[in-house]
């Protein structure tokens, strides 16, 4: 299955969508004038902020730069396009936008703070309405958008993951492990896991109006496939290292006790390693 993340938010809170920083700003202070914070992220899991927020904003700039990130390039995080999102999300902290006690928070207890509406924004994946199903309040109207820590003239962007599987060829059961491969590769199965998880389908050739889904996973399929963004396949990874100094990163300069040029010194530091 292929998955993406960005921003969740509910249609009622948020009537202009943000397509840019400018944007996101102006909606986040109309928020806090209502004692609504901007937005919130797990701070446990603050890779949910690197690949909802940062990295497609970076992607936004190009499939080739975004590649240089995504595989670690130590001089990828001294650019200064990298440096201008980094300082755009600095920027949103410090001006008070986001939800205090986020950078501690888990999962659930963000996502449960986000649903009693004390943030406008979460960044989070597509699992997130099946994940939450048993706790979305009456009326909430969940609506999914890109990353806004854009510049003007730039489109929103979404990066694709994609789960792969391989099997081994000295495996002692390889005609049932290719068997199983091609069974969850089969269409109904493929249509089971996108209505259940709302997940994107592999399969280039399955359409998704056959999938049972609910209402905001098909808004969200259909925003995805409307052209109003551009999408970028991510088939590379950096280390557990840097990725644990991404997070790192994100948490401190959330709380204000990391500069962007400390930030993206750090990382580069990591990344030569």
């Amino acid at each position: 299955m292929n998955s993406t993340q960005g921003m969740w938010y509910d249609r009622r809170m948020v009537e202009t969508v943000p397509k840019n920083f400018e944007e996101f700003k102006a909606v986040s202070a109309d928020l806090s004038v209502k004692g609504i914070a901007g937005m919130t992220y797990p701070g446990m899991y603050a890779d949910y902020n690197v690949w909802a927020l940062i990295m497609p904003a970076v992607a936004a700039y190009g499939e080739d730069f975004f590649k240089d990130v995504a595989m670690g390039k130590p001089e990828a995080f001294q650019d200064e396009r990298f440096k201008a999102v980094m300082q755009r999300y600095k920027e949103y902290c410090d001006a008070g936008y986001l939800l205090k006690g986020s950078t501690s928070a888990d999962h659930t207890t963000s996502q449960l703070n986000w649903l009693n509406g004390k943030a406008g924004f979460i960044t989070n994946g597509l699992w997130l309405e099946a994940e939450m199903s048993d706790y979305i309040p009456e009326g909430f109207e969940m609506a999914f958008c890109a990353s806004p820590l854009l510049e003007k003239d730039q489109k929103p962007t979404l990066v694709v993951h994609a789960n792969n599987l391989a099997v081994s060829s000295q495996t002692k059961n390889l005609d049932n492990a290719l068997a199983f491969l091609r069974f969850i590769y089969r269409d109904d199965v493929q249509l089971e896991y996108m209505s259940k998880y709302s997940y994107l389908s592999a399969l280039t050739s399955l359409d998704y109006e056959d999938a049972e889904l609910t209402d905001v996973a098909r808004d969200t399929l259909d925003y995805f496939n409307s052209g109003e963004v551009n999408i970028v396949n991510c088939n590379v990874s950096w280390s557990s290292l840097l990725n644990n100094t991404f997070k790192q990163v994100i948490n401190d300069v959330s709380s204000g006790v990391m500069t962007v040029e400390e930030a993206c010194n750090l990382l580069t530091a990591d990344a030569k390693r």
